[in-house]
């Protein structure tokens, strides 16, 4: 799934609110399927978020979570922070939304689930396919190299000692196929 690397406040909300067709909160707002609830939400979140990127803007020892990807405009070496043009990463949008509800944050980045969640790298990958091909032959014994029907083998075996796979045959199939690619 693809999603944006950076939001300006209002996008964040919008995202945030599952309100991703609004082309501003303005509109999500007055829509008529927008309950009062969600309307109070909102804008509660919008003036905390701008409310926030200000304490950034003037510059004082307030510790944030948020990071900017870029700033709206550097004039004369002084930095001008808006929360109209200032664009936040999404990562830290994410974090700021989880303190106030993790569902919130779930909407920025899916994967977030209260911690951030990191998938699993190529080597981590390569080494668990390398361990159910290892351990579908201490079960079965020498594979075929067919893998729909090593995986109907691996699955009779299981039955015969009272386990049940926790995968289909047609999933350890394929990891049986990409094992033996590798």
């Amino acid at each position: 799934m693809y999603w944006k690397s950076n939001y300006t406040a209002e996008e964040a909300v919008l995202v945030a609110m599952g309100a991703e067709g609004f082309d501003s909160l303005h509109d999500y707002c007055n829509s008529k399927d927008t309950t009062t609830e969600q309307i109070d939400k909102a804008e509660h979140l919008f003036v905390e978020l701008c409310h926030e990127i200000e304490l950034l803007r003037v510059g004082s020892d307030y510790s944030s979570c948020l990071k900017t990807f870029y700033e709206s405009e550097v004039l004369a070496g002084y930095l001008q922070l808006d929360h109209n043009h200032t664009r936040l990463t999404t990562e830290s949008l994410a974090d700021w939304f989880r303190a106030r509800d993790p569902a919130l944050a779930e909407r920025l980045i899916p994967t977030v689930k209260g911690e951030k969640q990191v998938a699993p790298s190529t080597k981590a990958i390569n080494s668990q396919l390398r361990l159910i091909r290892i351990l579908s032959e201490g079960l079965v014994g020498q594979l075929t190299g067919k893998h729909n029907k090593d995986a109907e083998a691996i699955d009779q075996a299981l039955a015969a000692q009272g386990l049940t796979s926790p995968v289909g045959t047609k999933t350890l199939a394929k990891y049986l196929k990409e094992a033996a690619e590798l």
